[in-house]
């Protein structure tokens, strides 16, 4: 190092040497006289040029000028608060705006007990000025740094920078008692909005979005001042004190930002069409840990820190010319509904990160194992799909979200569509119940167990796998429920990969029926053809129909499968968002659930895990419709989830979907030593929707369903404020099945339709969240005298049990084989870490505990008494139960799953004594038609009375019930038509 430094001094020295002579020369000729004076004149030259380049900095310097103030309103001497002041001295008189206008802000009246208000909408006058033409002198306050939005400490004016370089000024709220509110701090508090949701921005904003360049007239109306150009007054309303929260002060620096940074942050202005939506697919956008942001101010060079996105980072709009999952504008081959208008269609792709140190994603088993991009976020992705109306303020600005069921939509018998998971043509649409009203209809990817193969109209999430530490694969018990109802399947895909093919490291065993014992089936007659597929020997073996199958293996890389709860919150939470890249910004104004089956058990778990509060500590769902649900969960946030599963008489008893808490009121599961509640996180952090819980016969027959409203011990609970709970008497799981149809099973399937009282539930329910209370809950009690409890077996460790025939008062109906079958409630130890999400014991052990459960008590025909019994109950021709059992041919007298029946009454007392049936006729029920057809149009109206049916689906059973009554190769009855 000394060596180079000496190199480095002689070469300068002979640098300096060669340069002397020349130097000199230089000299001689500068001493002439006409050098000197072309000399002193180009010194001159510099020096005025100089003294214009000092004096315009100064100018620029003052003009800019950042200072530090105490904000003496917050009462605090000690606490300095950085803000800006900014200096008008270029002129004594202000510019007139540059444009004015008005901006709609959406403010809740403030009321003592905290319930969260409806939005309504004010105008409020604009002006906006070039940000150097700005007349405020005062100082700004700043409460929300991570936006754009200040106001004047004085008039309490709120000020907008436009990220585009001007500045637009709002007047004050002033209230009835003449205190004086800015929009500002009206948003920071929860109280105002610039959207109709009434979220709050989440950064800085396009201000241009939201102005409107038409200006307002009429008196109070807050005008400009000519002499300080700010209004003079501000906007005056009958509203009362606003508690504004006491914000710690904090300094957003970047007021004039450079123009990198106002190239890199500006948003364009969204369009009603649906072009402004399409964006070319790329590369997922890599984040420093921060992004910065350099302002050179008049002492310092200052960087701003901004925070990693969080939540829906963007998404991926298919164009119209896709070849697979197009969008389209118009769908439904362009018609119309009503003043609504057409509908378009919009699908695609959305990406979203968690940041695992987030509270809001502590609960998410596995998170911190997932791997992390660049800033340590955790990445996810997943197909989304949208109808909404072509011209959203036609709208009625609701958004109808449902949960879909394992990629799929089932909600078209409800909303009186068809077309399946891709309605397209005019003749999809239907009757198109939610359309004519305006609602926006939207579904995102959930569910990790959707096939990543077959129809792309499926929706799927794409979720990372969870490594230990060191990167390794994680390892795990795993066990399988197999059963085919056919004769010709010859292999099956595990949920997850295996971690050896060696079948003498694996368990397969046989059963026909639940309660048989089951049979190993050696290593050397089964094969792993991959590390999840398995198959019987010799290769092409069928599976026997309707046996039972179950396989204990070792399972290996989970995903983390609870991702698809924060999946939802991000995405809902986006699609109520004011961002530029929403096809909704700034529309929806409520958010509605609604979920058929396993994703009602979805959304049970959504609320009680805590996803209702977003990211910005925001409402999510404001009333969430749970159809068939009961009370158990999904099973999501295990490690090695199978999301698909669903326990059902037969079926499925052994996965982690039900245990405690199964009920939104809290209660004491002491044995456990557990206080729970679905209702407990939502209520904490005061995001708790409206729910409806609306169960069939089925579910209290095959999921425990009356410990939603019972407590550990069999007892009636209090239900919460929020939350009302339906049995609909009669009912299978899921839709009606067609008349006079078995299926696998020994009698017809349930025809007893739900969807008209579904449709009137779901309008309560929108009701319910304007204010006005929906219809009572309706299910069996202990209070009525309506509730039957189930009995314990020696086979109840295997999740089933009995209800007694004589309890039940179940009639004695000939060729109908009553045995009591019913599920009960297990409680189950899966291992030690369970209560962390990791499940040691697959299948688990019962310990001998059970919670008791009860079903409906029947009337003398069979049909349940509790519940809302709909007209094909109160008016019956036939016996309707939840519960079926299942034909010899596809597992003997085992459970029918989901199906319910349909037991039809004899046309006449001949036939009926001649039969040994119990049950009277349809002749000596209503002699005439006439009589049946009346009975229908009292029950009905009843019914609707009690805004249990609304008027279309009053006359549509009117209607039905003109027509003939057939059977058709009924068991008992044969055929007759009456």
């Amino acid at each position: 190092m000394q060596n180079e430094q000496q190199q480095i001094l002689l070469e300068t020295k002979e640098y300096t040497n060669t340069f002397l002579p020349h130097s000199r020369q230089w000299q001689h000729i500068f001493c002439t006289t006409k050098a000197r004076n072309l000399s002193i004149s180009v010194l001159l030259m510099l020096c005025i040029t100089s003294g214009i380049i000092v004096a315009y900095y100064a100018y620029n310097v003052n003009k800019h000028k950042h200072v530090f103030v105490t904000d003496e309103s917050e009462g605090n001497a000690s606490r300095e608060k950085e803000i800006f002041a900014l200096k008008s001295y270029t002129r004594y008189e202000p510019e007139l705006p540059k444009s004015i206008g008005y901006m709609n802000i959406y403010i809740r009246k403030p009321i003592p007990n905290g319930n969260r208000q409806p939005f309504q909408r004010f105008q409020f006058p604009t002006a906006c000025y070039r940000r150097h033409e700005f007349p405020l002198t005062d100082s700004l306050i700043s409460i929300m740094p991570w936006t754009n939005i200040y106001f004047d400490r004085r008039s309490r004016q709120t000020i907008i920078y436009s990220l585009k370089g001007g500045v637009c000024i709002l007047p004050s709220l002033i209230n009835v008692y003449d205190e004086i509110f800015s929009v500002a701090e009206l948003i920071a508090s929860g109280y105002a909005s610039l959207v109709r949701s009434g979220v709050k921005p989440i950064h800085s904003i396009d201000v241009t979005f939201y102005f409107k360049p038409i200006q307002l007239s009429g008196p109070g109306i807050p005008k400009i001042n000519d002499l300080t150009g700010i209004f003079e007054d501000g906007v005056h309303t009958r509203y009362g004190s606003f508690p504004i929260r006491k914000h710690q002060q904090e300094v957003h620096v970047d007021v004039y930002p450079t123009s990198e940074s106002e190239d890199e942050d500006r948003y364009d202005r969204p369009s009603n069409s649906r072009n402004n939506y399409y964006r070319q697919q790329g590369p997922r956008p890599q984040y420093s840990k921060t992004r910065k942001t350099t302002v050179v101010t008049t002492s310092t060079l200052t960087t701003t820190l901004e925070p990693v996105p969080r939540g829906i980072i963007k998404i991926v709009i298919n164009p119209s010319t896709a070849t697979i999952a197009p969008s389209e504008n118009p769908t439904f081959e362009g018609i119309t509904f009503g003043g609504v208008g057409a509908y378009e269609k919009i699908r695609g792709i959305a990406y979203g990160q968690l940041d695992p140190s987030d509270k809001h994603n502590s609960k998410i088993t596995d998170l911190k194992l997932a791997p992390r991009n660049a800033v340590g976020m955790v990445e996810y992705s997943m197909d989304f799909y949208i109808l909404k109306p072509v011209n959203l303020i036609n709208g009625n600005h609701k958004l109808f979200f449902e949960v879909n069921n394992r990629g799929g939509k089932l909600f078209g018998s409800f909303a009186q569509m068809s077309g399946g998971n891709n309605p397209t043509n005019a003749s999809h649409a239907g009757q198109a119940f939610l359309m004519k009203q305006g609602y926006t209809i939207a579904w995102c990817g959930w569910d990790p167990s959707v096939p990543s193969t077959g129809s792309p109209d499926l929706l799927r999430i794409y979720l990372p796998i969870a490594t230990n530490s060191d990167g390794t694969s994680i390892t795990g018990p795993s066990y399988e429920y197999i059963v085919f109802d056919n004769p010709t399947t010859i292999s099956y895909t595990t949920s997850y990969r295996t971690v050896s093919t060696d079948t003498t490291k694996a368990k397969l065993t046989v059963k026909d029926h639940l309660i048989d014992s089951p049979k190993i089936i050696s290593s050397s007659d089964w094969i792993w053809t991959s590390d999840n597929t398995i198959s019987l020997l010799p290769l092409n073996t069928a599976f026997k129909q309707s046996s039972i199958y179950e396989l204990v293996y070792t399972a290996k890389d989970p995903y983390v499968a609870a991702i698809g709860f924060a999946a939802t919150r991000d995405f809902v939470s986006f699609l109520r968002s004011s961002r530029p890249d929403n096809p909704l910004a700034g529309d929806v104004t409520r958010v509605l659930s609604w979920s058929l089956s396993q994703p009602a058990r979805y959304m049970n778990d959504f609320i009680w895990l805590g996803f209702n509060e977003n990211l910005e500590k925001e409402q999510v769902f404001d009333g969430v419709f749970n159809w068939i649900g009961a009370g158990t969960g999904i099973g999501l946030n295990y490690r090695f989830a199978q999301s698909a599963r669903t326990e059902r008489n037969r079926q499925n008893h052994l996965y982690p979907e039900a245990p405690f808490p199964f009920s939104y009121t809290t209660l004491n599961d002491s044995g456990a030593k557990i206080v729970d509640g679905r209702n407990i996180q939502c209520t904490k952090t005061n995001t708790c929707p409206k729910i409806m819980n609306i169960i069939s016969s089925n579910e209290y027959w095959v999921k425990t369903g009356s410990l939603l409203h019972s407590d550990v011990a069999g007892h009636d609970t209090t239900t919460p404020s929020n939350v009302r709970n339906y049995l609909i008497s009669g009912t299978q799981h899921g839709g009606a099945s067609s008349a006079n149809s078995r299926g696998i099973c020994q009698q017809f399937g349930n025809t007893v339709d739900a969807n008209p009282v579904l449709r009137a539930l779901y309008t309560a329910l929108d009701q319910w969240i304007d204010g006005r209370s929906p219809p009572p809950s309706m299910v069996p009690s202990n209070t009525d005298k309506t509730a039957v409890f189930s009995s314990i077996t020696d086979d109840s460790p295997l999740g089933i049990g009995i209800v007694l025939q004589a309890a039940l008062n179940w009639p004695t109906i000939p060729n109908v084989l009553y045995t009591g079958l019913v599920t009960v409630r297990n409680r189950f130890d899966f291992g030690p870490k369970f209560s962390k999400g990791i499940i040691s014991f697959a299948p688990p052990k019962s310990i001998g505990v059970y919670y008791p459960s009860f079903v409906s008590k029947v009337d003398s025909d069979g049909n349940e008494l509790a519940g809302i019994r709909l007209p094909p109950v109160v008016v019956p021709v036939a016996t309707y139960t939840g519960w079926n059992l299942r034909s010899v041919a596809y597992g003997g007298d085992d459970g029918c799953e989901s199906t319910g029946s349909t037991i039809p009454f004899a046309p006449d007392k001949v036939t009926r004594i001649a039969k040994g049936d119990s049950r009277l006729s349809l002749e000596e029920r209503y002699s005439t038609r006439n009589n049946y057809e009346k009975a229908i149009a009292a029950a009905t109206k009843t019914l609707a009375q009690l805004r249990l049916l609304l008027p279309d689906d009053v006359q549509a059973y009117i209607t039905a019930s003109q027509k003939p009554i057939q059977v058709i190769n009924n068991p008992t009855y044969d055929n007759y038509t009456w």
